[in-house]
């Protein structure tokens, strides 16, 4: 072998050896079990009571409640409104039979109005209570373009109408359905088949409107029978269009701008079919009866249904609607619905300070190999009043609550469970855990941490180690398993994200066991897992450093010949020793 032979072969043979060692000591990556996907659902031994969904998105969620608040089957209850007065007790229209009844907040009939009580009352479809302890109510009259909107003081006299066959603003509306006070004692009222929404002052003089006076329409400016508008705090105007199957937020120039419904029809999770009824509520989200799909929707502002009464697949006995006409949510959580042809009021909420427990089958990726489990992840919605907390089992033995993502060195065996615990001190919510995530290596392997680089997983932010440090500007801090998560500030919408206004921690202790995060979703993992999957063998990650070490070897080997044959000398010897092993 010549010189010039030994220059090139020489430091190919040393760059050669250190690759092979290389690769024998590299970390292996962890591999992952995902469960909570259309492929690979929760595998859960025990429910403990909560609800596996099982769609395109799986979930764990909790049940909620459905009862009878109110039954009015003895005398022929319409429910068409819910308004609250200051007592709590609830103000209910029943138009065929002109009355409005009103019911104490433990579901008992207290008191009914009927023409007796209140001069020319003939079809009421709406009652609100009034400042002064009277009440603004909509008289829908049997006669198009009789109807009229009027206020009554404590003592059940009239003090102001409008509409109606004459006087102030006759024939300036034609078919009253709903009314509202708003800002400088004017009354918004949503006129149905005059197909547009009005304002008016105590004179009677329409100083904001939107659809044209008796004109139907879907397009930006028109509505077709809107049922009920509420002046939103922003300015804005939310109005349910309920043959045009939408609710719109309109500005006061008249520009729509938000909107859910996709204008025709149906039982998709973008449609509506009748709504009779929307109203914003105080987390950003918008409530929506809709009527003729018989069931009361929760959407945020991106669209998103947050909670569905009536017609989903956990609807309890008794929780079936029938032409839901409005919803009101209470400050308890509950939300109570007038659920017109079932004549009576239905209650529907989580209950409060109750815990469910979900508990895991055995998971074995890689079957009957001895494994160390790195990291176990949780993906979770966790809406302000409620609490998750995680725990796992090696080898079925004792339970250990989960502190930080990342799980201890002695975390082996050949299978893991894992135990979800949720409550909640609010009945409108619930926390939703929508997927599960393990990473583990095989035993004996040099393991790295759980994570790393990968195909996308399920992952959507990042939890770190450290600890709550509450909220700050532009982001909420929440305590995570011993650590910290940052999350985008809600803009004003819904939650999870997409809106709603978001708070600082209202409680947190030690680890995540019964830590509390305010409407957002908790990704308790790191970004970059491998995806879902039943788990897949580790593998080395040395090819980039072993190609750079060959290059610069090789390099050397033309510059500095006696470096490199010693080298080769003792490398051949290490790799003699590492393939006898």
């Amino acid at each position: 072998m010549t010189a010039a032979d030994r220059r090139v072969i020489l430091p190919l043979a040393c760059a050669f050896a250190i690759a092979c060692v290389l690769a024998s000591v590299a970390p292996a990556r962890a591999a992952t079990w995902v469960e909570g996907t259309p492929t690979h659902p929760f595998r859960l031994a025990d429910t403990g009571g909560l609800i596996v969904t099982d769609s395109a998105d799986p979930s764990i969620i909790a049940p909620y409640v459905a009862s009878t608040f109110y039954n009015g089957v003895p005398i022929e209850f319409e429910p068409r409104s819910i308004s609250m007065l200051p007592d709590g007790s609830l103000l209910v229209t029943c138009g065929k039979h002109g009355t409005i009844v009103r019911i104490s907040k433990d579901g008992r009939l207290l008191k009914q109005y009927t023409a007796a009580d209140i001069a020319g009352l003939e079809r009421p479809f709406d009652a609100v209570p009034t400042s002064d302890g009277g009440m603004l109510i909509v008289d829908r009259s049997l006669v198009q373009g009789e109807g009229r909107v009027f206020r009554v003081d404590s003592s059940l006299k009239e003090v102001w109408q409008f509409g109606g066959k004459s006087g102030l603003g006759a024939g300036l509306v034609f078919d009253p359905f709903t009314a509202v006070q708003v800002a400088g004692s004017h009354t918004l009222i949503a006129d149905s088949l005059g197909h547009r929404i009005v304002e008016i002052d105590d004179a009677g003089d329409i100083v904001w409107s939107f659809g044209e006076f008796k004109v139907p329409g879907s397009d930006g400016s028109h509505l077709n029978r809107p049922h009920s508008a509420q002046r939103l705090s922003n300015g804005n105007t939310l109005i349910c269009d309920s043959e045009n199957h939408r609710v719109i937020e309109v500005s006061h120039s008249g520009t729509v701008v938000w909107r859910f419904g996709s204008g025709v029809g149906g039982t998709g999770k973008d449609q509506l079919s009748n709504p009779n009824f929307a109203t914003r509520l105080p987390n950003g989200n918008t409530l929506i009866a809709d009527s003729d799909n018989a069931r009361v929707l929760e959407v945020n502002h991106a669209g998103g249904i947050v909670q569905e009464y009536g017609a989903d697949g956990r609807t309890p006995d008794g929780g079936t609607l029938n032409d839901p006409r409005a919803a009101l949510r209470l400050p308890s959580g509950v939300t109570v619905i007038a659920d017109l042809a079932n004549m009576r009021l239905a209650g529907y909420g989580y209950q409060t300070r109750h815990e469910w427990t979900a508990t895991s089958s055995e998971i074995d990726p890689s079957a009957g190999a001895r494994k160390r489990f790195t990291a176990l992840r949780v993906n979770a919605s966790v809406p302000h009043g409620a609490f998750l907390s995680v725990e796992y089992s090696i080898n079925a033995g004792p339970w250990t609550t989960l502190s930080g993502t990342h799980l201890p060195p002695d975390a082996i065996g050949t299978n893991i469970r894992y135990r979800i615990r949720l409550t909640t001190s609010s009945g409108a919510a619930a926390p939703v855990v929508r997927s599960v995530t393990i990473e583990w290596v095989i035993a004996g392997a040099s393991g790295s941490s759980a994570g790393g680089s990968g195909s996308s997983g399920t992952h959507t932010s990042t939890t770190s180690a450290g600890t709550n440090s509450g909220s700050g500007s532009g982001s909420t801090t929440s305590a995570a398993p011993g650590g910290t998560t940052a999350l985008p500030q809600g803009a004003e919408g819904g939650p999870h994200g997409t809106g709603g206004q978001a708070v600082g921690m209202s409680s947190a202790v030690s680890g995540w066991v019964m830590s509390e995060v305010q409407d957002k979703v908790l990704d308790l993992g790191s970004a970059g897992v491998t995806g879902p999957g039943s788990g897949s063998r580790p593998s080395s990650d040395s090819t980039v450093p072993g190609i750079a070490i060959l290059l610069a070897v090789y390099g050397l080997g033309f510059s500095w010949t006696p470096v490199t044959r010693f080298a080769t000398v003792v490398l051949a010897r290490i790799v003699t020793a590492t393939m006898s092993r």
